[in-house]
């Protein structure tokens, strides 16, 4: 009431806690998005509503980051989802580029795999770059955190490169010395956009 968040956005993730329950893959992108825009955009939306921003354009830009920061957690986890029967590789790029359930299952880094992982990244760090113009668009104090994010999702794309792509045994992750440098990177950033607006 405080906010005025409408209760449209938590049915939304209402929504998306059932179709976690009524299925584990999905036949397109299209498919994975629609479901993330249930389960990751109504978050970076309260957020945005708490902060006094419901501006339409601000809330396209959050749902770019929040889907793709999402996206990225998924080609993240393959080592952690794919024993669990949990499958967010869209079946449809999987057909397209030869890659086999059962070779996923088996862990097998396949030339095809590898290049649906790139495929994969690829796509998820143009949402991001889509996304970016809402952290030069919002509060001083939003626009540090909402940078620390953007800049974490980024850097998980790039230690799944970094492994080439080789993410079905063991699950990439930050480690210390990156988020330090996201920190850093983050409030030079800020910093400098200060300056420039004081000029």
């Amino acid at each position: 009431r405080q906010h005025a968040i409408p209760i449209a956005e938590f049915k939304s993730l209402l929504t998306a806690f059932r179709m976690d329950l009524q299925r584990n893959s999905y036949n397109t992108f299209k498919d994975l998005r629609t479901y993330c825009e249930f389960s990751a955009s109504p978050v970076g939306r309260v957020v945005l509503y708490v902060h006094g921003h419901r501006e339409p354009e601000l809330h396209r830009f959050s749902d770019e980051i929040c889907i793709a920061l999402q996206v990225a957690n998924q080609l993240q986890d393959l080592s952690i989802d794919l024993p669990r029967d949990r499958n967010y590789l869209p079946i449809q790029d999987q057909r397209h580029f030869g890659v086999q359930a059962e070779d996923l299952l088996a862990g097998k880094h396949s030339p095809e795999f590898k290049e649906l992982m790139a495929h994969s990244v690829a796509r998820t760090r143009a949402m991001f770059l889509r996304g970016k113009p809402l952290i030069r668009r919002v509060g001083n104090s939003l626009s540090v955190e909402l940078e620390a994010t953007w800049r974490g999702g980024m850097r998980i794309l790039d230690r799944v490169e970094e492994l080439d792509y080789e993410v079905l045994r063991a699950r990439p992750s930050l480690e210390k010395r990156d988020m330090a440098d996201i920190a850093l990177r983050s409030m030079f950033s800020f910093g400098r956009r200060l300056l420039n607006n004081r000029r």
